[in-house]
């Protein structure tokens, strides 16, 4: 019977299942998480992050930041957050 490499999407521990629980919801034995079996190596979408999102984020000259440049006042987080 051929089998299939999946990966827990939380642990990320390896496992080898049957190639017929593609897509079936299966229990990671590590961490306890049930998921829906995907083929390791499979694609992923990438997205942008939403225009709101951009627009909170702004570039500093990066002097004494640890964050490469990109700093978030506290006011904008705390209005980002819902507080």
């Amino acid at each position: 019977m051929p089998t299939a490499e999946v990966h827990c999407p939380e642990c990320a521990r390896t496992m080898q299942i049957d190639h017929e629980q593609l897509g079936a919801w299966i229990k990671c034995p590590t961490c306890k998480l049930a998921f829906e079996a995907e083929e390791a190596g499979g694609s992923y979408d990438l997205v942008d992050p939403l225009p709101e999102e951009k627009s909170s984020l702004r570039a500093s000259d990066g002097a004494g930041s640890e964050f490469g440049g990109w700093e978030e006042s506290a006011e904008e987080l705390r209005r980002r957050m819902g507080d």
